[in-house]
């Protein structure tokens, strides 16, 4: 008998609710969701308010993903940015003072050199196969925001 009490409780709740925020209060999204049978004002049936709000907190929390999506991107880009200075640093470096170097030192270095051009190459694939996988999610999470 509680129980039913409770459930009636909770329709009349969100019947009456007039908030102006409907798709931002999670509360009376959370006291209407069992309420999908109940007629509202004008005739409107819960499970379509419901549904609307549903879709609204979906678009929301893709729109969420985007944003934390283009901000890694960025931090990406941002890494790469300081890499190729560090890089252009190294070739400088490299210009001015690797050619008067001579024997066992110049054969070892040349060793590291070529390592780290590799590396280099390496980082700057991972980088490039990184944004194009973060451009595909953020196209496919704006696909789904516009199916919604």
């Amino acid at each position: 008998m509680f129980h039913m009490a409770e459930s009636s409780v909770r329709k009349k709740s969100c019947l009456s609710s007039g908030k102006t925020g409907i798709y931002h209060d999670l509360s009376l999204f959370y006291l209407c969701y069992h309420s999908d049978s109940v007629l509202i004002g004008g005739g409107i049936k819960v499970a379509s308010l419901l549904e609307s709000i549903e879709k609204e907190w979906k678009r929301k929390a893709y729109e969420a993903m985007i944003h934390c999506l283009q901000s890694y991107q960025g931090q990406v880009e941002e890494a790469i940015e300081e890499f190729q200075h560090g890089t252009r640093a190294f070739y400088r470096a490299n210009d001015e003072y690797v050619p008067h170097w001579q024997g066992k030192a110049r054969e070892a270095y040349e060793w590291m050199y070529v390592d780290l051009r590799q590396i280099e190459t390496r980082i700057y694939a991972t980088a490039d196969d990184l944004l194009h996988e973060i451009s595909r999610e953020i196209a496919r999470i704006r696909r789904m925001i516009e199916e919604l």
